[in-house]
């Protein structure tokens, strides 16, 4: 994830593969809203 010109790593909790991306590039995005699910 980029903010402000800085990229920001994002860990997952567990391995898998994305499942379903709940955001587009360059759109805003809320403190604690999910971003994708994984399974």
């Amino acid at each position: 994830m980029e903010a402000m010109k800085m990229e920001i790593r994002i860990q997952a909790l567990k391995d898998g593969k994305v499942s379903a991306l709940h955001v587009a590039q360059g759109q805003t995005v809320e403190r604690e809203q999910i971003l994708a699910e994984v399974e």
